[in-house]
């Protein structure tokens, strides 16, 4: 039976595309499953598979989408959700497979117009199979496969001049994929050729059929207009070197480094070279007017996309498919002169070195892949597994997805980018910044009053500044990753209830006038558990009386006495800690037992006072302080024993000597021997 050229084309890409989709699936199987996005849109994929259309995703109330959730890729996610109903998480991967079938059907289908069987192959296993960069990016589970797919359903429209399944491939990706710069780039390219060839009897209808298409994909999304807004957010990722605040995205997005210019960059750059050699020589030869019209469509898609691969390495994505067609056409006019042939396509094999080397370690260290998740899945394993809501704070927006997939009832702060938080709330992503560096003193207050979170799942430097603080519970450690729980109860060593004293001035503290009249003292307040709404829950807050009216220049003071019952209860303690104030001085049965040298800064525990005798239940404790803002109107006290601060030393101690940044290198501290524990020693000579 003879085989005509179409069918037989057909048969080829279907079988070609076939093993490719195979290949790429069995060389990254456990790379891609590092990639934080995959459990993003598995985890969206199956809330979405109860609600087709979802309008609100609680897990994320930091970033809106608690009130309002606007889908940017709806397409996308129709056709996950899909799969995950029908058959789990086994479904959504089927769908990737298929987009990636899809995309490698349609490189062959369009080459085929510019060669013949024989070159299509060859140039799709060097420049398509060989190319690590543009192979990682299909094989995971990202929007980005429809974008391409239907990418190379609008060029082949183009090429055939078909309006109608212009208008549907540009409407497809559309509502696929955020990115409508693409479909409208390559709609002005082929504006451009047409004037470029036509002058005057430029075709114009066909962009204008492809700009139809493109605005109905975006009036038939669901979720319009919301999802242009989305799409800016997530868009601006180009521009994120211009943001005053330098957004952390990932790796992919980062311009020029080594690896990059040898792995990406060099075979787009000979691409390029031998692309622009052929059409400079064509286009001064006999060719038909239609075929070089078609070859500089793709051409000068080339030259558009090639300078922001520099500023942008995913741009791959884009760049590498119409790469891949001028090269076929090029190679395929080589065929006559071998002594040109066969070095060029050496020069094309010897540029996708560096691929072969990511093709190497992705395939000999498959084993660490598994790993790394599973040491994420190890930590996260410790959160509560029953339909609790709860939220747990997460350093960085890419384990997000990680926890929304492990708790599916859990809340996180941001996800897929930093872009969002960014422009939802530019305070309360500064907060998290400066809660990341390890900049506060106080992170309870930020991570339970601001962030609202329940748990902390982080590394860095946030951990030191944690293990300070004894109200966070240690759940889980494996590698650099922490989880901690933030305890609601106040950690019963320290005050619970004082008595306040109305505002009084600094010249009466410092002569010590009426200091103990228990006339004085008529506000009280009780910390049985924290009440993060009225003040902050970190330090008694004197300023919560309603009697200050302090002015900014002048310097007052308050006085804050240790209730009896407080006294009895901590009783047989022998050691006191003060933290907070700008001028502190504590007094034990009216004698001065501590007075600061300097100012304090914003701590629980920052200076350790060893009592001459434990404390007793007929003392009287009296703490004052003062501030000429009232902005250090604050204290906190704690009675400690040697074994109580031991302990809480003990189960600190692993992460917390590693932060040694912590201390003050300049002071000179005696008593305990674990000064990073809980906090900084008494400074010499400050202490009876």
């Amino acid at each position: 039976m003879i085989i005509n050229r179409y069918t037989r084309n057909i048969l080829t890409s279907t079988l070609v595309a076939f093993v490719s989709t195979i290949f790429i699936n069995i060389a990254f199987r456990f790379r891609r499953l590092t990639d934080p996005d995959a459990y993003y849109h598995l985890s969206f994929s199956r809330f979405a598979s109860n609600n087709l259309i979802p309008k609100e995703w609680m897990q994320f109330p930091d970033i809106s989408w608690s009130r309002f959730f606007e889908e940017k890729e709806f397409l996308f996610h129709l056709l996950t959700s899909t799969g995950y109903k029908l058959w789990g998480e086994n479904g959504v991967w089927l769908t990737v497979y298929t987009l990636q079938f899809g995309i490698f059907f349609m490189l062959l289908v369009l080459a085929y117009k510019f060669a013949n069987t024989k070159y299509t192959i060859i140039t799709f296993f060097a420049i398509v199979i060989c190319g690590h960069p543009f192979m990682w990016r299909i094989s995971l589970l990202r929007p980005q496969l429809a974008g391409i797919l239907f990418f190379l359903f609008i060029i082949h429209a183009l090429l055939i001049r078909n309006r109608t399944y212009l208008v549907i491939s540009s409407a497809l990706f559309t509502l696929s994929y955020h990115l409508i710069v693409i479909p409208l780039a390559t709609l002005s390219v082929f504006l451009f050729t047409s004037w470029y060839f036509h002058k005057k009897n430029l075709d114009y209808k066909l962009p204008v059929w492809g700009c139809i298409g493109i605005f109905s994909g975006v009036l038939a999304n669901p979720y319009f207009p919301g999802q242009l807004v989305v799409a800016y957010e997530q868009f601006m990722i180009i521009f994120y070197s211009f943001h005053k605040v330098k957004l952390p995205y990932g790796n992919e997005t980062y311009p020029t480094i080594t690896n990059h210019f040898f792995e990406i960059y060099l075979p787009c750059i000979l691409l390029l070279i031998i692309g622009n050699y052929q059409y400079t020589k064509k286009h001064a030869t006999l060719i038909s007017a239609k075929k070089l019209e078609e070859v500089s469509l793709i051409f000068f898609l080339t030259i558009l996309f090639f300078p922001i691969l520099f500023y942008m390495p995913r741009m791959i994505e884009y760049l590498l498919p119409v790469q891949f067609l001028l090269g076929v056409w090029s190679i395929s006019n080589l065929s006559s002169k071998k002594k040109l042939l066969y070095p060029i396509m050496s020069l094309l094999f010897l540029s996708q070195l560096q691929s072969y080397k990511e093709y190497y370690n992705t395939l000999t260290n498959h084993d660490k892949f598994p790993k790394a998740i599973s040491d994420k899945f190890e930590v996260l394993d410790s959160l509560p597994s029953d339909d609790t809501t709860y939220k747990v704070y997460n350093c960085s927006w890419s384990d997000s997805p990680y926890i929304i997939y492990k708790r599916p009832k859990s809340q996180v702060v941001d996800v897929l980018a930093p872009s969002f938080l960014f422009y939802k709330d530019k305070e309360l992503y500064s907060y998290r910044s400066m809660l990341n560096m390890g900049k506060y003193q106080d992170v309870y207050f930020v991570l339970r009053e601001i962030f609202n979170s329940d748990y902390v799942f982080c590394g860095g430097p946030l951990v030191g500044r944690i293990n300070l603080d004894p109200r966070f519970k240690k759940l889980s450690k494996k590698g650099g990753l922490y989880l901690y729980k933030i305890d609601d109860q106040w950690v019963p060593n320290f005050v619970k209830h004082y008595a306040v004293s109305r505002q009084v001035s600094k010249d009466k503290i410092i002569a010590e006038e009426g200091l103990f009249d228990e006339s004085n003292f008529q506000e009280v307040f009780h910390y049985d558990k924290l009440d993060y709404k009225r003040a902050n829950p970190v330090y008694w807050d004197l300023r919560s009386s309603k009697k200050w009216n302090t002015k900014q220049e002048e310097v007052q003071c308050a006085i804050a006495k240790v209730s009896d019952s407080e006294i009895e209860r901590l009783a047989g303690k022998l050691w006191m800690s003060v933290g907070g104030g700008s001028n502190l001085k504590v007094y034990r049965n009216t004698k001065l037992l501590y007075q600061n040298v300097r100012k304090l800064p914003r701590v629980l525990l920052h200076t350790w006072i060893k009592l001459e005798r434990p404390l007793e239940k007929t003392d009287k404790v009296h703490i004052v302080t003062c501030g000429k803002k009232a902005d250090f109107n604050e204290i906190s006290a704690s009675f400690w024993n040697f074994e109580e601060i031991k302990t809480m030393c003990n189960q600190k101690e692993d992460a917390v000597e590693k932060m040694s940044w912590v201390t003050n290198a300049k002071a000179k501290y005696v008593g305990l021997d674990r000064p990073f524990c809980l906090g900084r020693m008494a400074i010499k000579g400050n202490y009876l």
